[in-house]
């Protein structure tokens, strides 16, 4: 970070509210942005326990909030998605990052920034997550969803 090799640095809220202000302290001096996310690869939490542990990134003093959950039905998609709402509402300068993984969670990647993500992964030869989308198919929905952005 500082010598200037990366634009963004991602670090787990677990690692705690001091090793996240030891952080920003360390990023002060320089153009890195700090994204705070969390990660559940077994469950999607409620959409309130969603929202509090965007929020609590933010809190936490997070350039960017980030939050990515495995879906084990399409209601816990839509909790993500109205999650997401909530906090862009909420808090619309700061940018966020939501992902619901998985097959079903595949539309969150498409259909997120609707709701307030401001963006989204795709597979370009590996995958890194599951329910990635190859990046061809994704710009070719998201021409779709938003025709006068592409």
């Amino acid at each position: 970070a500082a010598g200037g090799l990366v634009d963004f640095l991602d670090m787990e809220l677990a690692y705690g509210d001091e090793k996240i202000r030891e952080t920003l302290r360390m990023l002060e001096n320089s153009s890195v942005s700090l994204i705070v996310s969390f990660h559940d690869f077994e469950k999607t939490p409620p959409k309130e326990v969603l929202f509090s542990t965007l929020a609590a990134e933010i809190r936490a003093g997070a350039h960017v909030a980030k939050l990515a959950a495995m879906p084990r039905n399409e209601e816990d998609v839509l909790a993500l998605l109205s999650a997401t709402l909530l906090v862009r509402r909420e808090y619309p300068h700061i940018p966020l990052i939501t992902m619901s993984m998985g097959g079903i969670g595949a539309v969150s990647r498409v259909t997120g920034g609707l709701f307030g993500s401001d963006l989204s992964f795709a597979v370009g030869s590996k995958a890194s997550a599951p329910g990635q989308i190859p990046v061809a198919a994704l710009k070719q929905c998201l021409s779709v969803l938003h025709p006068l952005e592409s």
